[in-house]
């Protein structure tokens, strides 16, 4: 899913693993960051998802 994800070029995922189960590390924190980023980046997780 990260690579499929990060691969777009929309948004950038990191790997974790938490409690022993592997997940993804998503930020959306930065000045910068509006509602137009967030919709993409859903986006781009759905896309990968297909």
């Amino acid at each position: 899913m990260i690579e499929r994800v990060q691969r777009g070029g929309e948004a950038w995922f990191g790997g974790t693993t938490w409690n022993g189960v592997r997940a993804m590390r998503i930020s959306v924190v930065n000045w910068r960051t509006d509602d137009r980023d967030v919709d993409r980046a859903v986006a781009a997780v759905r896309a990968a998802l297909d």
